[in-house]
C-alpha cells in the first residue's frame, strides 16, 4: 500500500502538470514558446523528478542522466536569456527548446519507470 501511495504522490502533481500546460500554455505570436513558458515547464517536470528521488525511486544512471541533461538546459537557459536582456517574454530559441526536450525525455524515463 506504503508503494502505491508513493507511485501516485510522485506521479499526480507529473500528470495536473501535463494537463495545465496542455490546456493553458498559449505560444508566442509566431508559434515558439517564451523563455518563461519554457522555464516554467520545466519546473514542473523537475519538481516531479525530485519527488521521484526523495521517494527512492531513482536508480545512480537515471539521476546521472537526468542531472547531465539539466547542466545541459540550464546552461542554454542562461544563454537564451543573456541573450534576450532578460526579458522572461521573448521567444525561446531553437537550442533551448531541444535542450528541454532533451531534458523531458530523461525525466520521463525515470517517471515511466515508476509504473
Amino acid at each position: 500500500m506504503k508503494a502505491v501511495l508513493l507511485r501516485i504522490a510522485v506521479l499526480l502533481p507529473a500528470l495536473l502538470t501535463a494537463l495545465m500546460i496542455a490546456g493553458c500554455a498559449s505560444l508566442a505570436g509566431n508559434g515558439v514558446l517564451t523563455l518563461k513558458q519554457v522555464h516554467m515547464d520545466m519546473s514542473w517536470k523537475m519538481t516531479a523528478y525530485r519527488q521521484a528521488v526523495i521517494a527512492g525511486s531513482v536508480t545512480e544512471g537515471q539521476a546521472q542522466q537526468v542531472n547531465a541533461a539539466y547542466h545541459e538546459y540550464l546552461e542554454a537557459y542562461q544563454h537564451a536569456l543573456d541573450a534576450a536582456g532578460g526579458n522572461l517574454e521573448a521567444p525561446a530559441p531553437p537550442d533551448l527548446q531541444a535542450k528541454a526536450n532533451q531534458l523531458i525525455d530523461a525525466i520521463s524515463v525515470v517517471l515511466a519507470t515508476l509504473t
